[in-house]
């Protein structure tokens, strides 16, 4: 008998749903109110008509939904997360069912809706709430939004951000932002439209600003505007500027470009962005800008500048580097071949006493690297090492003694025995505790087998570079 009467209570009569949708399609709010603190709130969310259409959905035609979800809000009937659900659900999903819904005459009710809670102090953060709620579970939006910035139509995205202003750091399936596509197809009116809408336009994305992506397409209308907004145009990315990073794609670029890139770049000079040709080629080096960097000699046409690789020093903690050094130590043998046979480095261009690019090669086992740099008259008196050469040529793998010793040998006897003696400074200054691999008397059998005239039979029968 009490589950029967239980049953009763929570089923709503014909006779009540009939007050309801009365009290929505007149807009009588105390009347709305009376009936939830009655029946609680499912009586909102859960009511039909005889044709099938929800209390909300009547609501919404009638122009009543903004005041019915402010009044149950004060009057604490609904929650934040309540009324960002209904919001979604009723509001922004529906205007979402059928393409731009939301900016056509047929949705004004959902508008004027939308537009009415936006304006309210307490809906504001909860309108804010179901959008982004709704565009993280339905990628529609975004794309409708990416889809009007590549057709250009501004007047669109000025509407779309007006009513889904989260959507300005929004990124597509390919993790492209917003504003960085609309630079991408150098529209300025949209740059001013997204500038508009508050854009940060200092907001740093993939290590890049939207200064960084103008001139890398380059637009020069549209890097003025930015700069013009407030875009700072001295930051820096990955440790170099904006301008050293348009000269790396300005270096590579068509003739057809080039008139805007050097527009671009001298805009970027007189604004005071810096240029520092050091860190510049360091950089290229560094990502393994191979392109760029056989380019080089473009710089006159470019910026009127000359640089000398002969001298360009690069500072690597606190050392001294060549450009041929650096390339050793990054292993990049493809950028060591253009240093030497493009511009005519020496492949023994050392500005300190620490380690030539043999040095480098031999210790992180780079054999064609090695093997490179002794076919191109490397300078074997340059090792540098912890330790007489004799020792470190037997610390090395097989592989990499035999092109070593192949060319020790090609020198004359008086060399060969200054540089086998030769003993070399600490590499960086850390001490090793050296335990050499031979025997004291083997290191004498060897030393003395390399000495001797007949070093061709000495090489033929791997005396020399076999020895363990």
């Amino acid at each position: 008998m009490k589950q029967k009467t239980k049953q009763v209570s929570e089923r709503i009569s014909a006779q009540v749903l009939n007050k309801l949708f009365l009290a929505i399609k007149a807009g009588k709010i105390n009347n709305i109110i009376k009936l939830v603190e009655q029946r609680g709130f499912a009586i909102l969310d859960q009511s039909k008509t005889l044709n099938g259409e929800r209390a909300w959905e009547i609501a919404i035609k009638k122009g009543h939904v903004a005041s019915i979800l402010i009044a149950l809000y004060k009057k604490g009937l609904m929650t934040k997360d309540g009324a960002a659900q209904i919001i979604k659900i009723y509001l922004l999903d529906r205007a979402k069912e059928t393409q731009d819904r939301l900016l056509s005459e047929s949705s004004k009710n959902v508008k004027t809706a939308l537009d009415k809670l936006k304006a309210h102090e307490d809906f504001l953060e909860i309108v804010n709430m179901a959008m982004v709620e709704m565009t993280l579970h339905s990628p529609i939006i975004k794309e409708q939004v990416f889809r009007h910035i590549a057709c250009n139509d501004a007047g669109l995205v000025d509407r779309f951000l007006s009513n889904y202003p989260h959507l300005i750091n929004a990124t597509n399936e390919f993790g492209n932002l917003a504003h960085n596509a609309a630079i991408k197809i150098k529209s300025s009116e949209m740059i001013s439209i997204f500038k508009k809408h508050g854009v940060d336009l200092n907001y740093i994305h993939r290590n890049i600003t939207p200064v960084f992506a103008a001139i890398r397409q380059p637009n020069f209308v549209v890097l003025t505007e930015l700069v013009s907004y407030g875009a700072d145009c001295k930051k820096f990315s990955d440790d170099i500027s904006v301008l050293e990073y348009g000269l790396s794609y300005a270096l590579c670029a068509s003739d057809d470009l080039m008139s805007e890139y050097i527009q671009c770049i001298d805009f970027l000079r007189q604004k005071g962005c810096e240029l520092d040709y050091s860190r510049f080629v360091d950089w290229l080096i560094r990502i393994d800008s191979l392109d760029t960097i056989k380019n080089l000699n473009r710089l006159l046409e470019i910026t009127g500048d000359i640089i000398d690789l002969n001298r360009l020093v690069l500072k690597v903690n606190n050392l001294n580097l060549s450009v041929v050094q650096r390339a050793a130590a990054f292993k990049r043998l493809d950028i060591l071949k253009v240093l030497i046979e493009d511009f005519q480095l020496s492949p023994d261009l050392i500005f300190n006493d620490r380690s030539s690019a043999l040095t480098l090669a031999m210790t992180s086992g780079e054999l064609p690297m090695a093997e490179y740099l002794l076919d191109r008259g490397t300078d074997l008196q340059k090792i540098i090492l912890y330790l007489p050469v004799i020792y470190q040529i037997f610390q090395l793998d097989l592989p990499m003694r035999i092109p070593i010793i192949k060319k020790i040998l090609e020198l004359p006897l008086h060399d060969r025995k200054t540089l086998l003696n030769k003993p070399g400074p600490l590499i960086l200054g850390n001490d090793i505790d050296f335990k050499p691999k031979l025997h004291p008397d083997q290191h004498t059998l060897l030393q003395a087998s390399i000495m001797r005239d007949d070093r061709i039979a000495s090489l033929k029968n791997n005396t020399i570079c076999n020895c363990r």
